[in-house]
């Protein structure tokens, strides 16, 4: 019995351990192609924000743990990293976000949105038990 009861254990910190990773992953790959396709500049210089992209668009994290969420501004066909950014959550009873950094609190889904001037982007939160 307790030997199984290990296994379990160590079964459920090998998932933790590759959700952050996979996290970690869709993260890297999505900042590599939005610089490879991009010219990026530190604010939006007076051009017109047209959409707001969120990454990763969706996400799964246990109760108790934070994730960070990254935006995109999109103007004149260019990407441009976003200063002036509202971050935004459905149902705060589920996860908080603070700057696009998310803390789960509770086990459900929301959604955490992103704006700049009139545009938008979100991002779907699942949170589940460890």
């Amino acid at each position: 019995m307790r030997a199984l009861a290990n296994t379990i254990r160590g079964v459920n910190v090998l998932r933790r351990i590759a959700s952050r990773i996979n996290h970690t992953i869709i993260m890297m790959s999505t900042l590599v192609a939005a610089a490879a396709c991009a010219d990026t500049k530190s604010t939006t210089s007076g051009l017109a924000t047209t959409a707001v992209v969120v990454w990763p668009d969706t996400v799964t994290i246990n109760v108790g743990d934070t994730l960070r969420l990254r935006a995109l501004l999109r103007a004149n066909r260019k990407l441009l990293a976003g200063n002036n950014i509202t971050w935004t959550i459905d149902d705060s009873s589920v996860a908080r976000v603070f700057g696009g950094l998310v803390t789960a609190g509770h086990v459900g889904s929301t959604t955490v949105t992103a704006s700049a001037e009139r545009a938008r982007g979100s991002a779907h939160v699942e949170v589940v038990r460890q």
